[in-house]
């Protein structure tokens, strides 16, 4: 038995989509596979990919400094593009009226609709921010416009350290100029895939995803998610179920759950046999609590709430949409159950999502639970839930995948 720590240990490095890391963590995952007796498969798919030759943004007004930035990949390339300097405060519409012809300073993360409303309403650039403002570093994440706003219309961008952003509107700095460059350029991220036959040909997918964002490790967010399905896989192996099991490592999840949709894409055919697909992303952390979201009917709610109590493990259970690759499977009509474990202090997507999270005991413990689960799932004379997907889940999906937007 390959121990969690030393798995852990292994993957401890960034891993963000397309990269050559992403790869070395895929043929990783693979390898660990074999040695417990598993035989797997990676598939390719293909992902946007950029590089950025130039990234300026110059304070022009009332002073002159150049800030340290990152182009927003796939937001298009301007030069020297000199223009107001805007502070969007809140996304209302007179806010919106104000911001044609002027780069626009969003805080925080640029939404989709947010998005389309600065290209609807003619904003020239914009710039977002990311960290903390008392925290000891100023990182800069790298971002990226996602296919959707792609669409929409380009507007070039740039993201900044929050200490920046505050010293800017702080002291109301009028003007910027902000200078692109990038190209495009073939990338692949990969997902892994193991298959366990069951008795039948009835099918449970367990997913989680490995890749990682910039600034991240990604060891809670997800290596420990990794962890989980191959000690999973470990035990299906030699005692084997009832039904099919299939455990898909997704990559490029960070990304707009790009791996699930991959493979829902990819296997469509295979679709209809599929009754369940329970999806594990950040366990193990030394606080917090483990919830379980169902994308599914509330009969299957109930029964976790019932199994928890069962094995005496606290556990939050709730009927949503998780913010994971179970949404890919859920918008094809596949109930999904998401596991995770959070706290106020979880620091995901940072430098300091690292080893010095986790909790050995506490990760084997919430592994224990979701494989006693998954046990009584895989055994069963028929697969308890409901092939269905509620109407108010199904809007939920259609507003998660901007397909609708939630105020109207």
């Amino acid at each position: 038995m390959i121990k969690e720590l030393d798995i852990l240990r292994n993957l401890d490095y960034v891993r963000t989509s397309g990269s050559e890391e992403e790869l070395k963590a895929a043929e990783y995952i693979k390898e660990v596979l074999k040695e417990i007796g598993i035989e797997s498969e990676i598939e390719e798919f293909k992902v946007n990919g950029e590089v950025i030759d130039k990234q300026e943004l110059t304070i022009t007004k009332p002073y002159l400094k150049t800030v340290e930035c990152k182009a927003y990949y796939g937001s298009g390339n301007c030069e020297k593009l000199k223009k107001e300097f805007y502070y969007l405060r809140d996304d209302s519409d007179i806010s919106l009226a104000n911001v044609k012809d002027k780069i626009v300073y969003v805080d925080g993360y640029l939404r989709h609709w947010l998005y389309s409303d600065l290209y609807n309403n003619g904003a020239a650039g914009f710039i977002c921010a990311n960290g903390y403002l008392f925290d000891g570093n100023k990182d800069i994440d790298q971002r990226e416009l996602r296919p959707g706003q792609r669409e929409i219309g380009i507007i070039p961008g740039v993201q900044i350290n929050v200490k920046d952003s505050y010293e800017m509107v702080q002291n109301e700095v009028s003007e910027v100029e902000m200078t692109i460059s990038q190209h495009e350029v073939d990338k692949y991220s990969h997902n892994v895939i193991a298959r366990i036959q069951g008795a039948d040909d009835d099918v449970i997918v367990f997913s989680a995803h490995y890749d990682s964002t910039s600034l991240s490790k990604g060891i809670n967010d997800n290596a420990t998610g990794v962890v989980a399905l191959i000690r999973m896989a470990e035990y299906f192996s030699s005692h084997k179920p009832k039904h099919s099991l299939i455990f898909v490592f997704t990559g490029s999840e960070e990304r707009g759950l790009l791996g699930g949709k991959a493979y829902v894409q990819r296997h469509e055919e295979e679709l209809g046999n599929i009754k369940l697909n329970i999806n594990v992303d950040m366990i193990g952390e030394t606080m917090g609590s483990l919830s379980a979201y169902v994308t599914g009917e509330m009969d299957m709610v109930s029964y976790l709430k019932y199994f928890a109590k069962e094995k005496a493990y606290p556990l939050k259970t709730r009927q949503g949409v998780a913010s994971t690759d179970s949404t890919a499977f859920a918008d094809k009509g596949i109930p999904a159950i998401a596991f995770n474990r959070s706290s106020n202090l979880q620091p995901i997507h940072l430098r300091y999502d690292d080893l010095s999270q986790i909790s050995i005991p506490v990760l084997q413990k919430d592994i224990e639970f979701i494989l006693n689960f998954a046990i009584r799932m895989a055994n069963a004379a028929i697969i308890p839930i409901k092939r269905t997907i509620p109407d108010k889940l199904k809007e939920e999906l259609d507003i998660y995948l901007l397909r609708k937007r939630k105020d109207q």
